[in-house]
């Protein structure tokens, strides 16, 4: 009775497991190599035995994978086969079939588990790339997808937002209150015709996901996290997937089925108020046009909280919207001006009376209509050339006592001022 109840439990165990024996992993013998098992193919044979190239990938849904071309100097033959999905030990390689399948590609597909009496029957085409997932549930039935592109998959090399280094795992990350976030992903190769760079990210652990298709050109892509309400936290990572994946159902089933690459890390930040230089001391923009007096005695480059004979400065706090900034215009002539044309060194600075200097942004030499980055104490002067007859005006991002970005924006005339909206009809 003991031996019975013991035969019991062995007989049963691979019914019972939630995945499949990882040692024994996965294969997929066929007639394209005689149904040999394990396969003599390297892309059709588990990495757990010699030169075995499908891989188990533990992070999202666990799956089983493997990446192969069809045709003259490829892995397998052009044509249509019969072949298998199995897994057993080393005597018994055919124990655990999954089958009964035509494969329809880019397509999520259920494979019978001990399916009889048929086969799998799928169709290569030469010259073509081919990336499968296969889902490991288990000893049980489950999903397949065979992704069909025109060139081999490309690889992430690297997703940073814009302007940061990659892979800060959102440790430095600059996220404000409702701010999208641009991210710059660098590519191994440009993409294929049939393929996709998407950005997923989720605010909630990943129960919900959104995809984002990235904007490429050759092997820089770009991409945009919408702007999110304070304390949300955002998790996200790039991939790459199959336009027919992505646009007919197997993503939204499941986005780590339909992937074909990953930049290989997930990356975080979380929305919040940025820090704010201290209101009371505000922005001055001393220069040589003013003999780097500070605060400036120009009243267009003196902060609105620091006077001058009673006369407050005009660079102004701004709040109206998302990104919080310093602003002023300035107008450049000969004379009746605030400023003469010519070349200059000058700076962005914020401090006390006193100690104007405390906290200067620099090492720029101004582009302008650009946002350009400006280093927070940094030893050097920033730039710029002033032409008699434009008007330049000034928006300063306060993000507090670091690097921060700022445009200087040229016209020919002073900005006009809107001084009213009005719904038509109204």
């Amino acid at each position: 009775m003991r031996s019975l109840v013991l035969l019991l439990v062995l007989c049963c165990t691979a019914t019972l497991t939630a995945q499949i024996f990882q040692p024994e992993g996965l294969n997929m013998p066929g007639a394209y190599d005689g149904f040999t098992n394990p396969p003599t193919i390297d892309a059709f044979r588990s990495d757990t035995l010699p030169s075995g190239e499908i891989t188990l990938i533990t992070e999202g849904t666990r799956r089983y994978t493997t990446t192969f071309q069809a045709g003259g100097g490829g892995d397998v033959a052009a044509g249509t086969f019969d072949w298998l999905f199995t897994s057993g030990p080393d005597g018994g390689r055919f124990n655990n079939k999954w089958s009964l399948v035509t494969v329809a590609f880019d397509t999520l597909q259920t494979y019978t588990h001990q399916g009889e009496p048929s086969n799998n029957t799928i169709t290569f085409t030469e010259g073509t790339w081919y990336h499968m997932n296969f889902a490991d549930n288990g000893y049980t039935s489950t999903q397949a997808i065979f992704m069909k592109l025109s060139a081999a998959p490309v690889g992430i090399l690297s997703l940073s937002q814009a302007g940061t280094p990659e892979g800060d795992g959102g440790l430095g990350f600059e996220a404000g209150v409702y701010e999208d976030q641009v991210l710059d992903i660098t590519l191994s190769a440009p993409l294929a015709l049939e393929e996709r760079l998407v950005v997923r990210y989720t605010t909630d652990g990943f129960a919900s996901s959104t995809g984002i298709v990235a904007t490429c050109s050759g092997t820089e892509c770009t991409a945009t996290i919408p702007g999110q309400p304070s304390g949300t936290a955002v998790s996200y990572y790039a991939l790459t997937t199959t336009e027919v994946a992505y646009t007919t159902g197997a993503y939204d089933s499941d986005p780590d089925m339909a992937t074909l690459r990953t930049n290989g890390a997930l990356l975080a930040y979380t929305a919040s108020l940025r820090p704010k230089i201290f209101p009371g001391e505000g922005i001055n923009l001393p220069g040589q046009y003013n003999g780097f007096v500070n605060p400036p005695m120009i009243d267009a480059l003196r902060s609105e909280v620091q006077d001058n004979m009673g006369i407050p400065g005009e660079v102004t706090l701004l709040q109206e919207d998302t990104t919080r900034r310093w602003s002023t215009t300035i107008a450049v002539a000969a004379s009746g001006g605030d400023v003469v044309g010519g070349d200059y060194g000058w700076l962005f600075t914020s401090g006390a009376p006193g100690n104007a200097f405390a906290n200067k942004w620099a090492d720029v030499d101004v582009a302008f209509d650009v946002l350009q980055t400006y280093t927070y104490n940094s030893g050097m002067d920033n730039s710029i050339s002033l032409t008699n007859g434009n008007w330049y005006h000034f928006n300063w991002e306060d993000r507090g006592y670091q690097d921060t970005r700022a445009v200087v924006m040229v016209t020919g005339a002073a900005p006009t001022e809107i001084t009213s909206v009005t719904q038509i009809g109204v």
